[in-house]
């Protein structure tokens, strides 16, 4: 718990949340809220799957007559579909028309200048950009789907520059999230068990040094949280832990812990050079002595500075893959 976090007045009704695209990420912020005394409603196209603790309805967001009407009560919405495919016209149905849909709805229901509204977007929206980033990158995206996306951070943020000074409009925004990892996600772990990753099954080393950002399903749902529950919370926040690292670094980790060759041949790419590289954390200050690290520097693509969530937060708790990927290897 943080300073930031606002608490409740003692003549206040329990604050509802309506969580929609209510997946593994939605979940675990609705059980966070329930911890802090809000009410939580899920909606998603399988409302049988939401936990019990967890008012239910159904919806798909590309159907405009199935969304349901907010209730009464509702005083945030955190926007988090999955769209279930890279297709683009997938995507622009579930997320930018889905929340063209879902403000609509909140319109309807009279609470447009009372509810807050969290977007829970992707760092796709940065596209190829390269270096280090932080909130004040523009939005650059390379592919259809990250297009999408990016319009429809666009929207967000129409809505609430429309808000009435320190109304609860005012105070939506983005949680920016990079690639999210932790409990049921296990790609990276089968790609190396079956030998799919590095130079035996012919990949350049040049995507060893992609530089990989990602942040623990966890710590996505307490920055949610964070950002619903701050007295001022800022209009937009990179989710990241505090180690962007070469792919290579990471691949050679776990397969150490697997007991399996290492993919990368590159001494450099060596775990071990994690023990002397500074971690992005505003705590230790030795932000600045990371992204200039030679690590970094030898890597290409982008290197998100997450010190704005840190700060948020006050530290992270995986702030690294491996303490993150820790519990899943052992499975």
């Amino acid at each position: 718990m943080t300073s930031s976090a606002a608490p409740l007045p003692a003549d206040s009704s329990v604050p509802r949340a309506v969580l929609v695209g209510c997946g593994d990420v939605g979940t675990r912020i609705g059980h966070r809220l329930l911890e802090r005394g809000w009410s939580v409603s899920g909606w998603r196209r399988s409302p049988e799957r939401l936990p019990a603790a967890f008012d239910g309805a159904a919806m798909d967001l590309t159907e405009e007559s199935s969304i349901p009407t907010l209730p009464s009560d509702t005083t945030a919405v955190v926007f988090s579909p999955a769209a279930g495919s890279r297709d683009p016209q997938r995507y622009e149905q579930v997320y930018l028309r889905g929340l063209e849909r879902v403000l609509e709805r909140i319109t309807q229901a009279g609470l447009a200048e009372t509810v807050q509204v969290l977007l829970v977007s992707s760092t796709s929206v940065l596209g190829d950009a390269a270096g280090r980033l932080d909130e004040s990158a523009a939005r650059t995206p390379a592919s259809p789907t990250g297009e999408i996306l990016a319009r429809t951070e666009a929207l967000l943020e129409q809505w609430r520059s429309a808000g009435a000074e320190s109304s609860g409009r005012s105070r939506s925004g983005i949680l920016r999230l990079a690639g999210i990892y932790g409990p049921g996600r296990d790609r990276l772990i089968k790609q190396l068990r079956s030998g799919s990753v590095g130079e035996s099954a012919g990949q350049d080393t040049h995507e060893a040094w992609r530089i990989s950002n990602r942040v623990h399903s966890e710590d996505a749902a307490r920055a949610a949280v964070e950002l619903l529950t701050s007295t001022a919370p800022p209009e937009l926040v990179l989710g990241v832990d505090e180690l962007p690292v070469p792919l290579g670094v990471v691949h050679n980790w776990m397969a150490d812990q697997l007991e399996l060759p290492r993919p990368w041949s590159d001494p450099r790419l060596d775990p071990a050079v994690l023990d002397s590289l500074p971690s992005n954390s505003p705590v230790r200050q030795r932000t600045d002595a990371l992204f200039d690290s030679a690590l970094l520097r030898a890597g290409h693509g982008k290197a998100l500075d997450g010190s704005v969530l840190h700060g948020l937060l006050g530290e992270v708790l995986h702030p690294d893959f491996r303490s993150g990927y820790t519990d899943a290897l052992r499975q």
